[in-house]
């Protein structure tokens, strides 16, 4: 039986980490047999390895054209039929491997094929600011998430910024990685995961992929009544007769108190002006003599009637 093993990601693969196996089940009983095998970049006719046994040995050569995609490696060596491909060149995702057997010759021939295809591994991260903003806020987590094909599972991660503390704790294919505890306008977030070796699929060692996104930009953390603009690196505080609670995105402007009420000195929320004033021109004013506060206005005392002090709610 025809066994094949490997696992392939999209991307550059010059690290050569990456193996495709290609060969017989038991191989050493078929060394005295006459048989083929041939790997193959599916869709290119010149990018193969063809393998033949010859005097109870086992040999391999490529392609004339020679090889864009894998660098052959010599066949396990004599008594073994099979061979191994190292990874070099950039595969893209829609890239598939055929290994093909023949045996025997004339009408005795048997041949088996069997396709090795490209793993489409995603890495996707999220955070409430760097969603919508693509900031994060030094100190704050940033959520890493790795989907992945069915055909083996992600064993391990490690993902951090920059030079920032190493992630490893992994739950559910995802894990959080802590931004540096000081803004910086570039620093790249970046990952390495191993996969779970499964017999059908891949070689017996681990396999690794490397993820690193665009840029990152840390930012300062505001805190309650002060605000950043999208556009700027650094925080402001809240317009006057405004707010911004520890709970509100630092991203989105400060929200107007409501009518006749004032900021509080820190800005996180809003209060009334106190009895006998009233907001004018954006600060508390006192009602002046004569009159009395109703609401956000101060209104003439009735015929009648007076007050001779300012700041009053009778008359």
């Amino acid at each position: 039986e025809l066994e094949t093993k490997g696992a392939v990601f999209a991307g550059d693969k010059t690290n050569g980490k990456e193996t495709i196996y290609c060969g017989l089940t038991n191989p050493k009983d078929w060394i005295a047999q006459t048989v083929k095998l041939t790997l193959q970049n599916v869709g290119d006719s010149t990018n193969k390895i063809t393998c033949e046994t010859s005097n109870s040995k086992f040999g391999c050569k490529k392609s004339t054209n020679g090889i864009a995609s894998y660098t052959p490696v010599t066949a396990s060596g004599s008594g073994e039929v099979s061979m191994t491909a190292t990874l070099t060149a950039t595969i893209n995702s829609a890239a598939t491997f055929r290994c093909t057997v023949e045996v025997g010759t004339g009408d005795e021939k048997a041949t088996d094929t069997k396709l090795i295809y490209v793993q489409k591994i995603r890495v996707k991260y999220r955070n409430e600011n760097f969603d919508e903003y693509k900031k994060v806020i030094v100190e704050k987590k940033l959520t890493v998430s790795v989907y992945e094909d069915d055909s083996y599972g992600l064993n391990t991660a490690k993902c951090k910024i920059g030079q920032g503390t190493e992630a490893n704790a992994l739950t559910s294919n995802t894990l959080e990685v802590t931004a540096p505890s000081t803004a910086s306008d570039s620093l790249a977030l970046s990952c390495t995961f191993t996969f779970k070796t499964d017999t059908n699929k891949l070689m017996a060692d681990t396999l690794e992929y490397s993820h690193s996104t665009a840029d990152v930009q840390i930012v300062e953390n505001c805190g309650k009544g002060k605000y950043m603009k999208n556009a700027d690196k650094t925080c402001t505080a809240c317009p006057a007769n405004s707010y911004r609670t520890e709970s509100m995105s630092q991203f989105q402007d400060c929200k107007a108190c409501p009518t006749g009420q004032k900021h509080k000195d820190d800005r996180d929320g809003c209060e009334a002006c106190g009895a006998g004033k009233i907001l004018a021109e954006k600060v508390c004013k006192s009602c002046p003599v004569g009159t009395k506060q109703e609401g956000n206005s101060c209104t003439a005392c009735p015929a009648g009637h007076y007050q001779e002090a300012a700041g009053q709610t009778t008359c």
